[in-house]
């Protein structure tokens, strides 16, 4: 099967590595300049599995960057009015398991490649699921995955949820799952959460969930996605903001 290309990001590159010395040589360039990418031959079977994918479906209008997947599971158990899953897999947006040894060896013989040519991926498990809705599922995914992330330390897998504190309780059995997993909460203020994202953690809990990640020393990130304009928005979404960084002291990367 013949080669793709994928593009790169500075950050994706591991430093003092030949590969990355040749390019800069190449180049003439002591460092890579911010917004630089290096062009990357890639084997397709990484392109479009049913465990790994890059992600590149937006066009026209919808501009989103690139990303690389991991799909151990499909399908959400909550109910967003929004969620594009309601208009995928023939409108079947339950919840499934796929078989975790496959998606272990796979994520294996990936990341196995992507030491082969000194890169540093973070792969997003939140694509086609809520990460941590389902704190059992995320208990037997993590410790599939674990010996291989244990043993491919350049790479993290990122977790998107709209969960709580509840949620996150798979993430405490092990002091090293931080270096292993950051954790992105979609976050929306109350009155639109509670319009819209039937099901979820409210948004305090998943402030405070995320407080609580914090404290423990892990990575974390905030998205407030989407922003949805009802009457006096952005009022609500001040308040949010305020929240975040006054009520709750939280530092996002």
């Amino acid at each position: 099967m013949s080669n793709a290309h994928y593009y790169a990001r500075r950050n994706e590159l591991v430093r003092d590595t030949p590969r990355l010395n040749s390019y800069l040589r190449c180049k003439g360039e002591r460092e890579l300049e911010e917004g630089a990418y290096v062009d990357i031959s890639v084997p397709k079977r990484f392109f479009y599995s049913s465990f790994i994918a890059l992600f590149s479906k937006p066009a026209g209008d919808i501009v989103c960057p690139h990303f690389w997947e991991f799909k151990p599971f499909i399908g959400c158990p909550f109910n967003c009015s929004y969620c594009y899953l309601n208009g995928t897999f023939f409108g079947n947006k339950a919840p499934r398991m796929k078989n975790l040894i496959d998606a272990s060896k796979k994520l294996d013989q990936f990341l196995e490649w992507a030491d082969s040519q000194a890169l540093r991926f973070l792969l997003n498990a939140g694509e086609l699921t809520d990460s941590l809705a389902m704190p059992e599922w995320t208990q037997q995914l993590i410790e599939a995955i674990l010996p291989v992330l244990k043993n491919h330390p350049n790479h993290q897998i990122l977790l998107l949820t709209k969960g709580g504190v509840r949620h996150i309780t798979p993430l405490l059995k092990e002091n090293r799952l931080k270096e292993f997993f950051i954790i992105s909460f979609s976050v929306n203020p109350p009155r639109v959460s509670q319009l819209y994202e039937k099901g979820t953690a409210p948004p305090d809990e998943r402030l405070e969930a995320a407080r609580y990640l914090q404290e423990k020393g892990f990575t974390f990130r905030i998205r407030l996605d989407p922003v949805i304009p009802v009457n006096g928005w952005r009022i609500d979404y001040a308040i949010l903001v305020k929240m975040m960084f006054k009520e709750y002291g939280l530092n996002p990367e």
